[in-house]
């Protein structure tokens, strides 16, 4: 552990990591004179030993004994340790060791115990609060200790006594550390069990599904083979022959049932009942095949009525969703956090930072096809059946999306390892208690700081708009103008709510302005999830909806269309780019005045959303 030799030139380098590096000088000299002090002082001078257990105690004795004496198992143990790396100003602040070395690593048996063994087991100091690049991502020292040792043992020896640690000990209100210890074989609860079996039902009712399908299909062509065959007598020898020819003995032989249906309709009744049955199990098994799916899923075929458009901007929504959320949630990962800090204040990057009007694009198009569609239906039919449609509504999403909780509670922790990985706590655990709030989507409103699945709040929202839907349609039928004027209603209150909260709390026109910070949970929870805060977007889509329904083949002159166009682009490049600001050497991210960022957050959306339905 002796290894750290870092120049004392570092010192006159950027105070931003100043106090990280001298703070984490510190941790790993009182480290290594712990390891050394351990070796030379007896159990009775070391306070902290008491409050160890006896067994993490005798192995940790014995692996540094064993250390002494160059045994390879004791070299593992110190090898998998986290260490420093390059760039550490940089933000290179990760020190996780070799997760898989030191679970690897086995001490031998001794004389006079054979079973006397035991494992390395791997566990992490996690620090926050030590100088600014702590701030916003923590220190992470992986660590390799026995089995033995649980994480309060691990604790108690980065609290050892003389040398105390200033990671550990030094009280303060900005300074949190925490130990982990992942477990190597997580247990299989029930719910774990569950999902199991549920993905097990469900892959062998697709296979079954799949199997029939391919089945039919072959038994569908050979009859169509064996009906061109038929066709190839001639009509005459037909005619002349007495008797049921072989074509005739081979309907008889599949069907049975023509030879008495004719004289019996009790048992053409019965037998019509139970084909009817088998018909209809059939249809349903058949809706879980794979093939079936696959191709209603990947073709390519649309209708004359069908607006090839949406289909470009949902995929290029899509990819801008994936693009923030990846760097988003890689951000704290980074070996280079202060360069990634730096970078993401560059202008072209203010396409990341403001990828989140990507979801209001899904907005304005679930409000611009339930309304498309279901005008269109009432002008054809003259109703709607109201309650069928929030039921199927419900139905088509919610099942799924109890199977998909179901999973994310029971194999979530299952699904990977790795120092990185977690494995307990966090959103799985949340589903446990807030499950039910999901499923009758108002998970947006309820317990919002511990929701089962976050990103689900996108799902409470939409719901919540739809069950306004019904209504709207038929303001839309019946008369127009009460249409529209509702949708500019409901814009209006999109704007004003979210310009009222954004200055009664203080929010920055930045909602998520540091990259590298976690997100604000106050600033997701007020404005974010909020549908009256995000429902002016829905709102535009369906005036676009019934816009184009009505007025679909309208002639617009090249002029306005490019001035249109113009607009349009341009509105987009302003929400943007509109925040982006030159930054100052060694400045973080500036704040916008309250009169700015109220009027950027609440007008932002509404002018992106108009943007959009213009494509």
């Amino acid at each position: 552990l002796g290894i750290l030799d870092i120049s004392p030139s570092l010192c006159n380098l950027d105070n931003r990591v100043n106090n990280l590096h001298y703070d984490y000088i510190n941790f790993w000299e009182n480290l290594r004179k712990y390891f050394e002090s351990n070796k030379t002082k007896s159990n009775s001078n070391n306070e902290f030993l008491n409050n160890v257990n006896k067994k993490c105690l005798n192995d940790t004795t014995r692996l540094l004994d064993d250390l002494t004496d160059g045994q390879l198992y004791a070299t593992q143990f110190i090898d998998s340790l986290g260490k420093p790396g390059s760039a550490i100003l940089h933000g290179n602040i990760f020190m996780l060791g070799s997760w898989r070395e030191c679970r690897e690593a086995t001490s031998n048996s001794t004389k006079k115990q054979e079973n006397d063994v035991f494992k390395g087991k791997y566990c992490q100091i996690i620090i926050n609060g030590l100088g600014e690049v702590t701030s916003i991502k923590p220190i992470k020292i992986g660590v390799c200790v026995p089995d033995s040792c649980n994480e309060t043992d691990v604790r108690d020896f980065f609290n050892a006594k003389p040398y105390d640690s200033k990671l550990i000990t030094q009280k303060s209100d900005n300074i949190t550390i925490k130990i982990e210890c992942p477990i190597d074989d997580l247990p299989w609860r029930p719910i774990e069990i569950v999902s199991v079996a549920i993905a097990a039902v469900i892959g062998i009712i697709v296979i079954a599904a799949t199997s029939l399908e391919i089945s039919l299909s072959y038994i569908i062509l050979a009859g169509s083979a064996r009906e061109r065959e038929a066709k190839k007598i001639q009509p005459a020898d037909v005619k002349e022959s007495n008797g049921p020819n072989e074509h005739d003995n081979e309907q008889m032989s599949v069907n049975p049932g023509n030879i008495t249906t004719q004289d019996d309709p009790k048992t053409k009744l019965v037998t019509t009942k139970t084909t009817s049955k088998i018909e209809l199990f059939v249809q349903l098994l058949l809706c879980f095949s794979l093939y079936n799916n696959a191709k209603k899923l990947l073709h390519a075929q649309h209708t004359k009525n069908t607006i090839e458009t949406l289909h470009g901007i949902r995929v290029l929504s899509m990819w801008w969703v994936i693009l923030g959320h990846t760097i988003l949630f890689q951000a704290n990962e980074d070996d280079n956090a202060i360069e990634a800090f730096e970078d993401v204040q560059g202008f072209f990057y203010s396409i990341i930072m403001q990828a989140t009007v990507s979801v209001d694009t899904f907005f304005v198009l679930s409000g611009f096809l339930i309304i498309y569609l279901s005008v269109q239906h009432l002008e054809k039919v003259g109703r709607i059946n109201i309650p069928q449609l929030y039921f199927h509504r419900y139905w088509r999403l919610t099942a799924p999306y109890i199977i998909v909780i179901i999973f994310h509670m029971g194999l979530q922790y299952h699904m990977g390892s790795g120092p990185l990985f977690q494995q307990t706590g966090g959103d799985p655990e949340f589903c446990k208690t807030n499950w039910w709030s999901n499923i009758l989507y108002i998970n947006n409103f309820y317990d919002t700081n511990h929701m089962c699945m976050g990103w689900t709040w996108y799902l409470a929202n939409d719901m919540q708009f739809f069950m306004l839907t019904p209504i709207i349609i038929y303001m839309f039928y019946k008369r127009p103008n009460i249409g529209y004027a509702t949708c500019c209603f409901l814009i209006l209150v999109s704007i004003a709510s979210t310009a009222v909260l954004t200055a009664v709390y203080g929010m920055d026109a930045r909602l998520f302005h540091e990259l590298m910070h976690p997100i604000d949970i106050n600033e997701f929870n007020r404005i974010y999830i909020k549908p009256y805060c995000r429902v002016g977007s829905y709102a535009i889509g369906m005036i676009a909806g019934y816009v184009l329904l009505k007025h679909r083949h309208i002639n617009i002159s090249r002029t306005v269309s490019a001035l249109l166009w113009f607009i349009s682009i341009a509105i987009g490049i302003s929400v943007v780019f509109g925040l982006y600001r030159k930054p100052v050497s060694g400045a973080t991210f500036g704040h916008f005045s309250q009169t700015l960022s109220s009027i950027y957050l609440s007008a932002s959306r509404p002018a992106w959303s108009l943007a959009v339905a213009w494509v």
